[in-house]
């Protein structure tokens, strides 16, 4: 699943999803709502992360491995959530408690959307993206799609002509 809104068929009033993400969130349990963009409500969201990030900055040369960082915004994240709100004026490790009593049970078949197995298009180039790098396959295959499947270490991929 590559996008969850599908950009070919939306406009900027009228958005279509994905139709593989709405068979998942449909399994999943839950209705996606897309937001609209440049919309001044979702500016706090974003000002939140920024002031969060800018937390972090009296840290910076404080540590020297990814542990010790890790253990600085395991910190942060703790004070952050025992601080009181601006917008609510609650706390949000109070808000989290009273939300889990309305978790419903999760769909557990949703493995089959997780398939490692995707297809592409072989570009002109005999070229193709995945995961955010390119393969080269035989020119005899332009135009045609083949199957990737990442190997179990993640660094390489193995390419099927066709089907597996």
């Amino acid at each position: 699943m590559s996008t969850v809104v599908d950009h070919k068929l939306s406009d900027f009033h009228h958005h279509r999803f994905n139709e593989r993400f709405l068979s998942f969130s449909h399994d999943a349990g839950f209705h996606p709502i897309a937001c609209r963009p440049f919309r001044p409500q979702t500016k706090g969201c974003v000002e939140a992360l920024a002031r969060t990030t800018g937390r972090l900055k009296p840290y910076d040369g404080e540590f020297s491995t990814i542990n010790d960082l890790n253990d600085i915004v395991n910190r942060l994240a703790k004070r952050l959530n025992c601080e009181k709100s601006q917008s609510n004026n609650q706390k949000p490790i109070e808000l989290w408690a009273k939300e889990k009593e309305h978790f419903r049970s999760l769909n557990y078949d949703l493995t089959r959307y997780f398939d490692s197995v995707q297809t592409r298009k072989v570009s002109r180039d005999s070229m193709i993206r995945f995961q955010n790098h390119q393969y080269s396959v035989s020119p005899n295959y332009i135009g045609k799609e083949v199957e990737i499947k990442p190997t179990t270490d993640g660094s390489i991929c193995q390419v099927f002509i066709g089907s597996l």
